[in-house]
């Protein structure tokens, strides 16, 4: 987070950090060890999260973006939202950053981190992500939304500072099992959505095609992703 870190004082006991869709925690988990006196709270949908181990400056709670976020306005230093694909449709991209908007101070950063979705691979890949658009586009999401996050950050009121895209290399490079644990809970989260698409009737068939896809993925030789920093005005 170079730029962030040019702005938000980490050390500071008043700052304060929200992370949505954080998963398992590990990043909340990892922040808090390395920034002790900064404040840090994770929100998902799936209590994945840990329940009883962690850091004394960390909260996990179970929320929604999408029906509210249960915090004051103006309440946090700094926001991360990553891997949304295939969660928001097109409007919802815009509430979620408006109630982001809401819950950050004047001055306050947001991180936004999206995959793109059509990367080079094998066979199964190509297949498994033209699917995977096809029917977004038909629901109304928007599959290639990591062009488009500083767009999204204007129309929500924020000032865009800095929109990058980075090759995350996946054969043998330190982060590839980050990034492929995260493909994983990825997956997971889009069961229903992946089912359907690919007309699966029971759990033992969606396991199958996970692990088929999990294991192409390794085989890549890398995954692009845009990062796109923006800021409430003061």
């Amino acid at each position: 987070m170079p730029v962030i870190k040019q702005h938000i004082d980490f050390s500071s006991t008043s700052t304060a950090v929200l992370d949505i869709g954080c998963g398992s925690g590990s990043w909340v988990m990892d922040m808090a060890t390395e920034y002790p006196s900064t404040q840090f709270i994770g929100i998902d949908q799936l209590p994945l999260f840990p329940h009883d181990i962690r850091p004394a400056n960390v909260t996990f709670k179970q929320a929604d973006v999408l029906t509210g976020l249960p915090f004051e306005d103006n309440t946090f230093d700094f926001v991360q939202m990553r891997l949304f694909l295939l969660a928001f449709n097109r409007q919802q991209w815009l509430d979620a950053l408006k109630e982001v908007h809401r819950v950050l101070k004047p001055g306050g950063f947001i991180q936004l981190a999206e995959p793109q979705l059509m990367d080079p691979g094998d066979d199964l890949i190509m297949d498994y992500t033209h699917k995977v658009k096809t029917v977004m586009e038909f629901n109304g999401f928007d599959a290639e939304v990591c062009d488009k996050l500083s767009i999204l950050l204007e129309k929500t009121q924020f000032i865009p500072v800095e929109n990058i895209r980075k090759a995350v290399p996946l054969n043998g490079h330190m982060l590839s099992n980050e990034f492929l644990y995260i493909t994983d809970i990825s997956v997971e989260s889009c069961k229903p959505f992946l089912m359907e698409i690919h007309n699966m009737h029971s759990d033992d068939e969606f396991m199958e095609l996970k692990r088929n896809y999990l294991e192409s993925r390794k085989n890549t030789s890398e995954s692009a992703f845009t990062y796109a920093v923006g800021q409430k005005p003061h």
